[in-house]
């Protein structure tokens, strides 16, 4: 950040492939009347898992597309892999979480929930497709510091309530309806509220 000026900044777990669909979305977020970039805005959304991604199978948009489709599984609406943010995204007041550990990912949405930030599920127009390997996909419940993040962030902050940082939780959503790209406003169940 400090040497790119630009709208948007991202950072995403290394295991995730993208297509076209990323590049779109977020040219049109960035042109979009429906987002407010005076406040702080979170970019999220659920990857699809593919076994066994295979070189040949990764080198084009395409061949990513196709084997989403046909091999892809979405994952849960607990797992968020890439993190889009504006400038003005507070990141200097997160604590020194271990990315790729459970936890951080779901406090990073709460708390941006919580604090009103312009917080966004792009699920619907940004495939990410998770190369699952051998390891599965819950490498990061394996290792032996799996619950540092949780460890720091229960004795920072008082009650989490990580499910409410859930991408079923968002409320802003991201769809192409009639080929044109909406951001839209849902309502979330009675359990997101925060």
């Amino acid at each position: 950040m400090n040497h790119f000026k630009t709208s948007l900044y991202a950072f995403s777990n290394s295991d995730i492939l993208y297509t076209d669909t990323l590049i779109r979305t977020l040219a049109q977020m960035i042109n979009s009347k429906t987002i407010y970039f005076s406040r702080p805005v979170l970019i999220v959304g659920c990857r699809t898992n593919v076994e066994n991604v295979t070189l040949e199978e990764g080198l084009h948009w395409e061949n990513i597309t196709r084997i989403s489709q046909s091999r892809g599984k979405q994952f849960t609406e607990w797992a968020e892999d890439y993190f889009i943010t504006s400038p003005s995204f507070p990141w200097n007041e997160v604590p020194e979480v271990v990315v790729g550990r459970p936890g951080y990912d779901n406090w990073l949405v709460y708390n941006s929930r919580k604090m009103k930030y312009n917080v966004i599920d792009a699920t619907k127009t940004i495939l990410a497709v998770h190369q699952t390997t051998l390891a599965g996909n819950n490498e990061g419940r394996n290792h032996s510091n799996r619950d540092y993040n949780l460890d720091l962030l229960n004795k920072m902050y008082k009650g989490i309530q990580y499910k409410k940082g859930v991408v079923g939780c968002i409320e802003m959503y991201t769809q192409y309806e009639s080929k044109q790209f909406q951001v839209k406003t849902r309502k979330v169940r009675f359990s997101c509220k925060v």
